[in-house]
């Protein structure tokens, strides 16, 4: 998040049989100096194709987006010993 300058923190709820994602696909909030929110999706590598339509498949991702929302769906995976995020970001039409 700092990367892109945002002022974010985790919003997935678990516990020990579930975890809870904001809004159904969200695991985190970063909100820009200008207040633009980003939702954020966070997966490994190989995961990214369920979770790209998860979010795709959900009303909410949708409305978030014609509300000025941003959304990315970020999958790490670990390159030369360190790990690296690859950022897919998502536009209307979902």
């Amino acid at each position: 998040m700092e990367k892109n300058d945002l002022l974010g923190d985790i919003v997935e709820r678990r516990n020990q049989f579930i975890a809870r994602d904001y809004l159904g696909f969200a695991d985190a909030i970063g909100i820009d100096r200008k207040g633009k929110v980003t939702l954020i999706q966070t997966t490994s590598k190989s995961n990214l194709s369920s979770h790209r339509k998860k979010i795709r498949g959900n009303p909410k991702a949708k409305e978030a987006l014609e509300r000025g929302a941003k959304i990315v769906l970020l999958g790490f995976v670990k390159y030369k010993g360190r790990w690296k995020a690859l950022e897919e970001w998502f536009t209307l039409p979902l």
